[in-house]
């Protein structure tokens, strides 16, 4: 399945939702996936 790139409004919907739905703060989310897109191991959570 072929991802389509989200608008940034759409893209920051999505980061709020699962920010909420795994109980961190937005920022620590974001942090992470930027990590992760520059190759980086993200840690486990505690």
């Amino acid at each position: 399945m072929a991802a389509t790139p989200a608008t940034a409004r759409e893209a920051e919907r999505i980061l709020s939702a699962a920010a909420a739905g795994a109980g961190l703060p937005e920022a620590a989310l974001a942090a992470a996936v930027l990590d992760a897109s520059r190759g980086k191991p993200v840690p486990a959570r505690p």
